[in-house]
């Protein structure tokens, strides 16, 4: 058992550069409790559509991963890269992709998804994330959650945590 004091595996951190649609798309990067606990990277998006670039600012270069799995009982699909592209991804169920530019940017595209009775109510996809900080290697999930029937007008995010955490 370790306390949060042994505990100084380096972080791969992300700051939002631009946002599109602000009252759709939200970006999270906090850390839950103990603090020691690596922060979270969730990005939370609505039925609508837009942009959203998140850049790290501890790693010079950053390289993506393949991996998107199920969390929370949600329905999600696996990433595709298209051919001889590895820094771009697409979620054909999810309508989103990511680029990866300038070494250590992602540009997260979201298409508007049309939401009708038969729709569920959201969507959980982890993208994974490489990178070398402080000479480890280091891995981390962005995750993405759709929430198709919430739209951020007051950037709160409370009642969209609690639908991608139920």
């Amino acid at each position: 058992m370790s306390s949060c004091e042994d505990d100084k595996t380096p972080e791969l951190i992300f700051t939002e550069i631009s946002n599109s649609a602000p009252k759709h798309i939200q970006f999270d990067f906090s850390s839950p409790d103990p603090e020691c606990v690596p922060r979270r990277a969730v990005i939370y998006v609505d039925q609508f559509g837009g942009e959203i670039t998140i850049k790290s600012t501890n790693a010079h270069s950053i390289s993506l991963g393949s991996k998107s799995e199920p969390d929370n009982n949600f329905y999600t699909d696996h990433l595709e890269s298209e051919e001889r592209d590895s820094d771009y991804r697409y979620s054909e169920y999810g309508q989103w992709s990511v680029r990866l530019v300038h070494h250590n940017t992602l540009v997260f595209n979201f298409e508007s998804v049309d939401v009708d009775d038969n729709t569920t109510n959201g969507a959980w996809y982890s993208l994974l994330v490489c990178a070398t900080v402080d000479g480890t290697v280091v891995n981390r999930s962005v995750e993405i959650c759709r929430v198709y029937d919430y739209c951020f007008h007051d950037r709160s995010e409370i009642e969209t945590k609690r639908k991608c955490e139920q």
